[in-house]
């Protein structure tokens, strides 16, 4: 891990040193900070002595695709997760209560 870090900040410095004007644009400054967002989320500083070592745990709101900054992990149960998109769905069921569910159900699906 130690030695993956340490390349991972030599590209950094690289790049930065020798593509300066390009890192300035679209689309190297977009995969620069999706790079720099990666590492962040995945690793912390190792206590024990020097560099880095994976983080335990899940950092907050973590990116999941690297082609897709919008898609995120969940989990549906303990055993099953999820790769998505957040989304959220709003609508008012029947206040009589005198629709069947699935028909409500249908209502939505349809309309969103």
């Amino acid at each position: 891990m130690k030695t993956l870090s340490m390349l991972l900040e030599n590209l950094k410095d690289w790049i930065a040193a020798r593509l300066a004007k390009e890192l300035a644009k679209r689309p190297l400054t977009e995969q620069v900070e999706t790079f720099q967002q990666l590492m962040n989320q995945d690793l912390e500083p190792d206590p024990g002595g020097g560099g880095v070592k994976i983080r335990e745990g899940v950092a907050e709101d973590r990116r999941v695709s690297v082609g897709d900054a919008e898609m995120r992990q969940g989990r549906k149960s303990k055993s099953k997760r999820l790769n998505g998109f957040p989304r959220s769905v709003g609508f008012t069921i029947d206040p009589n209560g005198n629709q069947h569910d699935d028909l409500v159900g249908e209502q939505v699906l349809r309309a969103g």
